[in-house]
């Protein structure tokens, strides 16, 4: 038996209210993707932020590791570049990257940008952070 079958079994078990627990916890985490998405399937660029926005450096890192595309690899560099520990990695994330994600998840049609667009509002968002921080 495989792991997500285990999983896809314990859904089966759990009431509605402790299923939206469970997907709340994974997106504090930044587990979304592979938690409710189930990882293996095609997961829409956007729904990866969250990896960026919640994730340790563990996290962001697997999420670059290149079997995902260049996106997100490139992505992950860039995260990882800009934030060279863990303070510096919350830093990021509460200034630049939630705020992202909670414009993207409350702005309709653009929560849905084609991968180049995902890529330059990501960018963006790490440049401005940065700029911001070395004045």
């Amino acid at each position: 038996m495989r792991w997500w079958h285990r999983r896809e079994n314990l859904q089966k078990f759990l009431t509605d209210g402790e299923r939206l627990v469970d997907e709340c916890e994974a997106y504090l985490r930044g587990q979304l993707a592979p938690r409710v998405l189930g990882g293996w399937q095609e997961v829409p660029m956007w729904v990866w932020l969250n990896s960026f926005a919640h994730g340790t450096r563990q996290d962001i890192a697997a999420v670059g590791d290149g079997r995902r595309g260049w996106p997100l690899s490139y992505l992950a560099a860039v995260v990882l570049e800009a934030a060279e520990d863990d303070r510096t990695l919350r830093a990021l994330q509460s200034s630049a990257l939630i705020p992202l994600e909670l414009q993207m998840l409350g702005s309709g049609h653009e929560a849905h940008p084609e991968a180049h667009e995902f890529v330059t509002r990501m960018a963006r968002a790490i440049r401005s952070y940065r700029e911001s921080t070395q004045r």
